[in-house]
């Protein structure tokens, strides 16, 4: 299997998800904790780690890009659920105003944008 390490950023969007099940359910302030999570994991990443400038290998073979794959794989699934149920609940959520609906969404969307939601390919 391939090196972990080197998809871990990748695998850090998921840390996101939860973060937009609590603005949901707690409403209020939480929902700046979306891009306030996004802009801040994100930025701290980049400080911690640094720009990583070089180019992988193009001729890296399937058994070293599992965990790059297997993210790529799932992401889709977790973001469509995560969309379908944030579509169900918002409008029925009564401790939700109306700016704090839309900023579920906007915000969800925006943070995607930010965290670089890439698709590997092989």
């Amino acid at each position: 299997m391939g090196r972990v390490a080197s998809a871990l950023p990748f695998w850090a969007s998921l840390g996101l998800v939860p973060v937009a099940v609590t603005a949901a359910l707690v409403g209020g302030w939480t929902v700046l904790l979306m891009p306030a999570a996004s802009w801040g994991l994100f930025s701290l990443l980049d400080a911690l780690t640094g720009l990583d400038a070089a180019n992988p290998d193009p001729d890296t073979p399937e058994r070293d890009l599992f965990w790059h794959r297997a993210i790529t794989a799932i992401w889709f699934p977790v973001q469509a659920g995560l969309l379908v149920w944030l579509l169900w609940y918002v409008p029925r959520a009564d401790h939700l105003g109306g700016w704090k609906r839309s900023r579920s969404f906007t915000e969800w969307a925006s943070s995607r944008a930010r965290s670089g939601s890439t698709t590997v390919t092989s």
